[in-house]
């Protein structure tokens, strides 16, 4: 049996997509146009303005690769290819890698990431799993990522780790 695609569906979660890609590019041109320090010390703390222009990069390109899993799924439906269009819709539905920018980012979020946040949220389309990403990330209170622990050098190179160290 060939399995039903709702394209009405897709349609919708297309024009849903697209305006949330175009509210989180223009988040990463409001923060790229900062003028900021690139230096390492910037990749090193979660929240820095590199860390967050990154993230907002990361969740821009991330809604491209979406918006093209769901643009497939609509064509191949569309042409009769319900199997290509189905994996393609399952595809899409586990979301994209990016979200994890918001991690990277400086609270509070500027309002069009929170505004595309909250549209991708209510995606239908979107597993319950990844719609709860998105959730956390609207209700963290700070940066996550990176981790400075991460950073810091161990004992056998001359300095004392953060456990090491007097508290």
């Amino acid at each position: 049996m060939t399995p039903h695609v709702d394209t009405a569906e897709l349609a919708a979660a297309i024009a849903v997509v697209d305006r949330a890609r175009a509210l989180l590019g223009e988040a990463r041109e409001l923060l790229g146009g900062t003028g900021m320090s690139r230096d390492q010390d910037q990749w090193m703390t979660a929240g820095s303005p590199v860390q967050t222009l990154q993230g907002a990069d990361d969740m821009y390109r991330g809604t491209c690769g979406f918006l093209d899993d769901l643009a497939l799924a609509l064509g191949y439906a569309t042409a009769g290819l319900s199997e290509r269009a189905v994996r393609h819709r399952e595809r899409a539905r586990k979301g994209f890698i990016g979200i994890g920018g918001a991690d990277r980012m400086a609270r509070p979020l500027p309002g069009p990431t929170v505004e595309a946040l909250e549209l991708l949220e209510g995606l239908e389309v979107l597993g319950q799993e990844f719609r709860g990403r998105i959730r956390a990330a609207l209700d963290a209170a700070q940066a996550t990522y990176p981790d400075p622990a991460q950073f810091r050098t161990p004992a056998a190179f001359g300095r004392t780790t953060a456990a090491q160290s007097p508290a």
